[in-house]
């Protein structure tokens, strides 16, 4: 998810293809912020925060996060709850903050 977050960053466009299945990478990418590893967590929040912020500029992202914007939410919340490791709390906390901007 690294390497995503930094392609959305600089080339967003290469997201609007019609080939590629955001729905299911973003869903890998909410589930991915439980797990135990700092690494995934921080790079799957770092790809879930650039594609809210750029869904916002490309107009063929905004029913994506429109759609999927609770479940983003509701699995940050969690994490923050609980369900996630307390020193990764700044990565979800960046993820509520692109959602509420």
């Amino acid at each position: 998810f690294a390497m995503l977050a930094q392609v959305v960053k600089k080339q967003s466009g290469l997201f609007v293809n019609n080939e590629l299945n955001l729905v299911l990478l973003l869903q890998c990418a909410v589930h991915s912020l439980t797990m135990p590893e700092q690494h995934p967590v921080k790079s799957a929040a770092m790809f879930l925060t650039q594609l809210i912020t750029v869904s916002r500029e490309v107009e063929s992202l905004v029913p994506l996060i429109n759609t999927h914007g609770e479940l983003i939410f509701m699995q940050a919340m969690k994490c923050i709850g609980g369900d996630s490791h307390r020193t990764f709390l700044d990565y979800f906390v960046d993820i509520l903050l692109a959602l509420n901007k």
